[in-house]
């Protein structure tokens, strides 16, 4: 709250502040949670129960953090439960383009652990679709990596 309001300040752009602001502050609670995640799982579900109560992140992040916590622990089935409601509806594309190649990359690389390539070359293509559309350093690179996996689907079927 201070900082948007410091923002807001020094910009005299009240909208773009408030939208830096949250950038800044999802940026943060992303990286909270992934490393909670890589050090004590057990105590984040409670951290990412909290964070829905409280509705401090869009729903789409919620389901990413939930899948990479079941992705950590091994539970493959409800890693990509919640990949999939992550991609619902591209909702995570709008909201952090970033979290949705990741989640498109994540779910095509289980189904291809699965030897699902129809399923996985969908996922990897939706992902690859997006990613072709954004100009930026991140955008080019997913590109790369998702045309990678839609190529290793189309060998395999």
């Amino acid at each position: 709250m201070l900082l948007s309001v410091s923002l807001s300040a020094c910009t005299g752009k009240t909208g773009h502040a408030k939208h830096l602001a949250d950038s800044i502050r999802n940026r943060q609670i992303d990286s909270s949670v992934v490393a909670g995640i890589a050090t004590h799982t057990e105590q984040t579900w409670s951290v990412i129960d909290s964070l829905e109560e409280v509705e401090a992140v869009s729903p789409q992040r919620i389901s990413y953090y939930r899948a990479l916590t079941y992705y950590k622990i091994g539970d493959r089935q409800n890693t990509e439960k919640y990949l999939v409601k992550a991609l619902d509806g591209n909702k995570l594309l709008v909201d952090n383009r970033e979290l949705f190649y990741r989640s498109a990359d994540l779910l095509a690389s289980s189904m291809i652990n699965r030897h699902e390539y129809k399923k996985a070359l969908a996922v990897a293509t939706l992902g690859f679709e997006a990613s072709k559309a954004d100009q930026s350093q991140a955008g080019r690179r997913w590109v790369a990596l998702l045309l990678n996996a839609m190529g290793y689907c189309e060998m395999q079927l």
